[in-house]
């Protein structure tokens, strides 16, 4: 991908806790400083819960934390046993509302949470994520991307499902997980939203959302012809389920022409009056190699003239583009990483010139950098076929055409990431290069052996 995006950490974990009270656990005072009962227990649950959050990454400490949550819920009064559960889910849906506030998407949220602390604090993460989006209207409210994002974590429409009034993560604590380990979700979940780290803010935020939404036809550009998707969904399809590496390239490379040809069309059928539509999203890139498959991206992203920045942070790449282009990378990027990884599982699982398989990270690494740049090299040789038969077929028009949206690429790149650094090279692994290399270079891309 060659670029980084470089952001500030803004950490708040000394600054949002206040002081703890000095009530003791069990019959305290009925006043805490001139506060009532209720108020003062708040700020007490509120206090505990910042300093458990505190103390994750201290197994000591946290375990004190926990007790002392656990202890502050088993001396409430009937009714009050809930508050500590009911102050957790009210700072987390502030520390929501502060990550929305900067840059962050709903998708993005639930997969930094996976990635840094696992499946099961993700899906504590997605269970709030969507009570808060629920709250706010989101169905009727939100951009429909952000809407597509919250629908991605459920088995239903979000128009479905309604709110739950007086939600909070007592459902999560009494999940059947001992209660040592919902506290110590919660308290994980919480000193992870409470480090804001900004992210480039590219959909309105749920502050901003009017009454109601504006018309429109679909989160993603859907195009001017929906047949020619479906057609290149089967191609990748295809490819993806195929045992034989030639016959997947022939696939992959006849997407790639038809993917060319279709994105010219949106691009002539879009009317020069109103400017190209220029968006941005991010793609979210799982572990292992998360940095090395985001080459991938990158390299499909060129073909299709898309840019891509990647940061290694979040295990996030941006891409920028138009929206067709936009779709059809992703998609291309998609069905390309299945095969890249059934291959470098083929590759590093099987002996060859006397040498032991090699399930080395650095073997399987090398193997996706150059199964990643030799895929490259080859797309953009189909992708200046295509291109160069329309050209010769739709005249001189097309290249200023083409012009145009590479440079309206570029000025919303470059504002989006005025700053950027150069990844480094690096010493590979040469039988993982040249396995990723073989297994990219076997294919005769024989663009006439697939019928259109």
């Amino acid at each position: 991908m060659g670029q980084k995006h470089q952001s500030r950490r803004a950490t708040r974990l000394d600054t949002t806790a206040p002081p703890r009270p000095t009530a003791a656990r069990a019959g305290g005072p009925d006043r805490v400083e001139g506060r009532s009962t209720e108020v003062g227990r708040q700020e007490q649950a509120r206090s505990l819960l910042i300093t458990g959050a505190r103390a994750v990454g201290d197994p000591t400490a946290l375990e004190d934390a926990i007790g002392d949550l656990v202890m502050f819920g088993g001396t409430a009064a009937a009714g009050d046993a809930l508050l500590a559960s009911r102050v957790a889910t009210g700072l987390m849906t502030e520390e929501l509302d502060q990550l929305y506030a900067h840059g962050w998407q709903p998708a993005d949220v639930v997969h930094v949470v996976r990635r840094d602390r696992g499946v099961r604090v993700a899906r504590l993460a997605a269970a709030v994520v969507m009570e808060h989006g629920l709250s706010q209207r989101a169905p009727a409210r939100a951009p429909l991307e952000w809407v597509a994002q919250l629908e991605s974590m459920g088995s239903r429409r979000l128009a479905d499902v309604p709110a739950t009034p007086g939600w909070n993560v007592v459902g999560h604590i009494g999940s059947g997980l001992p209660l040592w380990e919902s506290w110590s979700d919660v308290l994980t979940l919480i000193a992870q939203w409470l480090a804001v780290v900004p992210m480039e803010r590219l959909l309105p935020v749920p502050s901003s959302w009017p009454a109601r939404r504006a018309v429109a036809s679909s989160p993603r550009s859907g195009g001017h012809d929906p047949k020619k998707l479906v057609t290149i969904r089967a191609l990748l399809a295809k490819a993806e389920a195929s045992g034989f590496a030639e016959e997947a390239e022939t696939f992959t490379a006849k997407a790639q022409d038809l993917m060319t040809r279709y994105a010219i069309d949106e691009v002539l059928l879009a009317d020069p009056g109103d400017g190209l539509e220029i968006r941005s999203r991010r793609v979210h890139v799982d572990n292992p190699y998360a940095a090395t498959k985001a080459q991938l991206l990158a390299a499909v992203g060129r073909v299709n003239h898309v840019r891509a920045i990647w940061n290694d942070q979040f295990g996030t790449a941006t891409v920028v583009g138009l929206p067709v282009d936009l779709d059809l990378s992703e998609m291309l990027f998609t069905s390309l990483l299945v095969q890249a990884t059934k291959s470098m599982t083929e590759a590093s699982s099987v002996a060859r010139g006397g040498h032991r398989p090699d399930r080395a990270p650095s073997f399987r690494r090398a193997f996706l950098l150059a199964y990643a740049q030799r895929i490259g090299e080859r797309l953009s040789e189909a992708e200046h076929t295509a291109q160069s038969q329309e050209s010769a077929t739709r005249g001189a028009d097309l290249l200023p055409v083409l012009a145009r949206r590479t440079a309206a690429v570029e000025r919303e790149f470059e504002r989006l990431f005025p700053i950027t650094t150069q990844s480094r090279a690096t010493q590979v692994d040469a039988r993982g290069w040249n396995a990723g290399r073989a297994a990219a270079d076997r294919a005769v891309l024989a663009r006439g052996q697939v019928d259109r």
